[in-house]
């Protein structure tokens, strides 16, 4: 008799930029399992590992513009008839921008993660169909010609009420309906709705990061910022420019803004 019945799953990797919501095709991206074993590229930015064995593996990602990702797969878990792993990854201070876009430098308390949203863009989602809290999905509009999978957003009422959501996997994608990962605590109707994809960082030191946002070609931005620590959550809001060095400083007390030339 055996004593073990190993099992053996294959899972294919795809990597999305955070900053663009695009699957990141380049061939200097390194995908790597713990296992060692080496992937085969696929059409469509797929990087497919077979014959794992192990009941959880370590995916990590790397190239160049990209902060190093490391995410923890459990293969149990996964839908071995779609075993997809969607893995998003941050620009780092080398990562290309275009002219139109904004750079922001943040120094941080340690543990915090700072949210960025532009409000008066027009890159927001609208509502499919009202949101019940609890319901564990969502139904995006127009939304099945960008990879928003994993991607955490901020959903705002006519109220101004703010709170952070992470999508989940595509269910249907053409009716815009995504799982979700973090769900909003209330419900919102689809009319007087937004979901704004929001620009992310954080670390468990205290330091400075780098944190592009996306731009239209206004030369200023009024930007709220989102600061969440485990005392709570802090919201204020700042102007940023574009072609400059925007530096923000959310250490202490008080949140400090400067700009360089």
């Amino acid at each position: 008799m055996y004593d073990k019945i190993h099992i053996q799953v294959s899972i294919a990797v795809l990597v999305i930029d955070d900053f663009t919501d695009k699957i990141v095709t380049s061939s200097a991206l390194r995908v790597a399992v713990s296992s060692g074993k080496k992937p085969v590229k696929k059409e469509g930015g797929f990087y497919v590992f077979t014959n794992l064995t192990d009941p959880v593996v370590q995916v990590t990602v790397n190239g160049p513009g990209y902060c190093l990702q490391v995410q923890s797969v459990d293969l149990g878990r996964l839908d071995l008839a779609n075993p997809i792993v969607r893995i998003r990854v941050k620009p780092d201070r080398t990562y290309m921008l275009s002219e139109k876009d904004i750079r922001v430098w943040a120094f941080l308390p340690s543990g915090a993660t700072l949210f960025l949203l532009d409000e008066e863009g027009g890159n927001y989602k609208r509502l499919w169909a009202d949101y019940e809290s609890g319901s564990g999905e969502i139904s995006l509009y127009r939304s099945d010609t960008e990879e928003l999978a994993e991607k955490i957003c901020c959903i705002v009422d006519k109220d101004r009420q703010y709170e952070m959501l992470r999508l989940g996997v595509p269910k249907e994608r053409e009716a815009g309906i995504y799982s979700l990962r973090q769900e909003p605590r209330f419900s919102y109707k689809k009319v007087d709705t937004k979901i704004y994809p929001v620009s992310s960082i954080g670390g468990e030191s205290e330091e400075e990061y780098f944190l592009p946002l996306q731009g239209d070609g206004r030369e200023e931005i009024d930007c709220t910022c989102i600061l969440q620590q485990e005392e709570g959550i802090t919201l204020t809001h700042v102007t940023l420019r574009r072609g400059r060095e925007n530096r923000l400083d959310f250490r202490g007390n008080s949140k400090k803004e400067r700009e360089e030339q």
